[in-house]
């Protein structure tokens, strides 16, 4: 067989198994131009009392920063968030917040300052989107001080979830500025997306 019709028969004998993989439907784009995932947690904005009630269900608080018109941020709902074992892990372990880097609604930083979500995501210097920002188990003060690190920018499915395992289990943890990278090529456990 000739080196490209072995790679042909190579490719579509993988290519069942890979369609195969569990999705999620497709996201609905709502009026206001967000995709709003039903498992995403509703709240008050609170961020204290948000913190608290993750931790009660022996969660973390975690918080989407997203934008209308963010190509990054429509991959994160069409293909991370639909792979049922990256919103299985997700689920289990976080209670996740969304934001409008441009939005009006009230938050309450942990420190009690009341702020417009455009300028809460100011105070933590989002500047891009999509950008999760994962808070401590118990977090104190606002702003910056109460995350354990902020994620930039889109991962495809494997190191989105990654993300997630990283804090969850504290990689960051002796580290001055926390190192995502290093981690996922050091000898931590993972979450693997066969």
């Amino acid at each position: 067989m000739k080196p490209a019709a072995a790679l042909v028969a190579a490719l579509l004998a993988a290519w069942p198994a890979a369609a195969a993989e569990p999705l999620l439907p497709p996201p609905v784009l709502a009026e206001d131009g967000f995709y709003h995932p039903d498992w995403f947690l509703v709240s008050f904005m609170d961020l204290k009392e948000d913190a608290e009630q993750a931790a009660k269900a022996g969660k973390r608080l975690a918080m989407v920063v997203e934008q209308r018109g963010c190509g990054a941020c429509k991959r994160v709902h069409e293909v991370n968030l639909r792979d049922v074992r990256v919103t299985a892990y997700l689920k289990a372990h976080y209670q996740l917040l969304q934001i409008d880097l441009y939005g009006s609604r009230e938050i309450t930083d942990i420190d009690g300052q009341v702020l417009s979500e455009k300028d809460y995501a100011k105070k933590l210097g989002v500047r891009a989107t999509p950008t999760i920002l994962f808070f401590d188990e118990s977090p104190k003060g606002g702003g910056a001080q109460a995350l354990a690190w902020k994620q930039v920018g889109y991962l495809e499915p494997e190191p989105f979830v990654n993300a997630f395992a990283f804090v969850r289990s504290k990689g960051y943890a002796g580290q001055k500025e926390p190192d995502f990278l290093a981690w996922m090529k050091g000898p931590a456990e993972k979450v693997r997306l066969p």
